[in-house]
């Protein structure tokens, strides 16, 4: 009875020591971490620049004015006889319109090129509609206008007209725009819309004809009436060029707004006023003499991409002098260039050529050109932003690399580009650490199109410490920055154990019992014990009587 008593406590015994370690070994696994399997491994760094709590601004909404009075593109009659496609238009004509609609489409792009490049615009990639047809079927009484969905209505093939509405088109998009959030323009704002849009459509011979010089006349309300009201708005856009800069013009143009046109001259609204209606009557001998200069140039390539080569030309393009005006008064006696934006002289003559840098150099660059011209010993300056095409870089979306590396040991990090142009690119991408380059690979992307690459590489020639890691692309420059600790020795783990075994830490060693440690193997033996004198004391239970 003995043996098999001793039996049954060794058996009992064995189970607790297997049983607790079982269940300790797997609320312990990976030292208490339950590990979640879409997070990255440990020793990793995640970097995500487009996080998905990340929301658009909310679009917001409201009720404006339209210049001439375009204010529901429901009370047009659109045409349906035709269609014709350029590169930034869409014409759709009415038939008996046909011809008129032929010429616009000949013109159309160089007009609006000219407009773009000269106030350093983005051309928009989506196409512009213009509507061309008989006035009673336009959702304004006018000539032409555009509506508040920012689509062209003309009544003939005027390239003066075109000239007009194409400046207004730019204006919506920039400062007068439901989607701004902006209010119906003022008095003073409304002349600017249609002063800056008289003056750029129009000779100076023509705005000093039709214009009265009379300032008991002049009333400068929102929405002209005639070309007499909207001539003498042109007048209040020459006098703020004459009288400041080219950078004050842009800022009638592009903003539009009272505030703004204030805080750049420094000077109030009335005081300017006061100041155009003292000086009207010597403008008129200014605007028989061909008016201020506006010193501005285009460029041959649209939107250049970067390391592309394009010329610059000061000379008044063909869509400017098919309107009988020019950009000078006379023929400059020097053209100068700043391509850097440094302040230096770094060409002379009507045109110069620029290098579009690339990489860092682009980030470096200030990415505009300042003209410089001389007329009768004057000099008028204008500085142009240059739009380049950034179609082709690449956008880094993610990047896993670890926190830590070894000398001689492997490397990886992944990286998850986008084409966020529509051009197919082909670059190539590296992978530095330090002043290294490890390794590189080549990227091809259609337009749109997103893919995780994994660049691998050995460190070597590396002293212990922490270094800056980036993902380079030779077009793009820098994509990504961080940072890494390199060791140059992994640390011992068996010595490390040895250790741990001087001083008895035996539950973490490889041969110690398994997920419970000490705590386990204690309670399992004190339940032998206990166990060992109840059986030692227990007897069978026996039936009396």
């Amino acid at each position: 009875m003995t043996n098999r008593r001793l039996l049954v406590v060794f058996t009992i015994a064995c189970l607790l020591v297997v049983f607790a370690g079982g269940v300790s070994g797997v609320s312990d696994a990976h030292h208490g971490v339950t590990e979640d399997p879409d997070a990255p491994h440990p020793g990793t760094t995640t970097f995500d620049t487009n996080p998905s709590d990340t929301q658009p601004p909310e679009t917001q909404t409201l009720e404006t004015q339209r210049h001439d009075e375009a204010t529901d593109p429901d009370d047009g009659e659109e045409p349906d006889d035709g269609t014709l496609e350029t590169t930034y238009f869409e014409i759709i004509y009415d038939e008996a319109y046909e011809a008129e609609a032929d010429t616009i489409a000949d013109v159309a792009d160089d007009h609006y090129e000219v407009l773009h490049q000269k106030f350093g615009l983005e051309v928009p990639e989506e196409r512009l509609q213009i509507f061309v047809g008989p006035r009673e079927n336009q959702p304004c009484d006018a000539a032409g206008c555009v509506d508040p969905l920012n689509r062209v209505w003309v009544t003939s093939d005027s390239r003066s007209l075109l000239h007009h509405e194409l400046v207004h088109t730019i204006q919506l998009r920039q400062h007068w725009s439901p989607l701004n959030a902006l209010s119906p323009p003022d008095s003073g704002e409304g002349m600017f819309i249609e002063g800056t849009a008289k003056y750029l459509d129009s000779s100076p011979d023509a705005i000093a004809e039709n214009a009265r010089f009379d300032p008991t006349l002049l009333e400068m309300t929102p929405y002209p009436d005639g070309s007499t009201e909207y001539a003498e708005r042109a007048l209040f856009v020459e006098f703020i060029l004459a009288n400041h800069d080219r950078d004050t013009f842009d800022v009638l143009y592009l903003e539009g707004d009272v505030d703004a046109l204030e805080a750049e001259t420094g000077e109030s609204y009335a005081d300017l006023r006061a100041a155009f209606d003292d000086q009207l009557e010597t403008q008129h001998d200014r605007l028989q003499a061909g008016g201020t200069p506006l010193p501005a140039f285009t460029y041959d390539v649209v939107e250049p991409e970067p390391g592309e080569t394009i010329t610059l030309d000061a000379r008044t393009p063909e869509p400017v002098t098919a309107l009988e005006r020019s950009w000078y008064p006379e023929e400059p006696a020097a053209f100068e260039w700043d391509l850097t934006g440094d302040g230096e002289i770094d060409e002379t003559g009507e045109t110069a050529t620029l290098e579009i840098p690339q990489g860092e150099a682009l980030g470096e660059w200030s990415g505009e050109v300042t003209l410089t011209v001389t007329i009768d010993g004057e000099t008028y300056t204008g500085t142009q932003p240059i739009v380049v095409d950034h179609d082709h870089e690449l956008a880094v979306l993610e990047v896993i690399t670890p926190d830590s590396a070894v000398v001689d040991d492997p490397f990886s990090t992944s990286v998850t580009v986008e084409n966020q142009g529509h051009r197919t690119v082909s670059e190539i991408i590296n992978l530095e650490v330090g002043d290294q380059s490890v390794t590189a690979k080549q990227v091809d992307l259609e337009g749109g199109e997103e893919r995780a690459i994994d660049l691998e590489a050995t460190l070597r020639g590396l002293e212990a410490g922490t270094y800056e890691v980036q993902i380079v692309g030779e077009e793009s420059g820098v994509l990504y920055e961080g940072a890494v600790r390199v060791e140059t020795v992994v640390a011992d783990d068996t010595a490390a154990d040895s250790d741990r075994d001087d001083e008895l830490e035996f539950g973490d060693r490889d041969d110690a019992i398994p997920g419970g440690g000490i705590p386990a193997a204690v309670t399992a033996i004190g339940v032998v014990l206990v166990l060992g004198l109840s059986l030692a004391r227990w007897r069978p239970l026996t039936a009396r009587g």
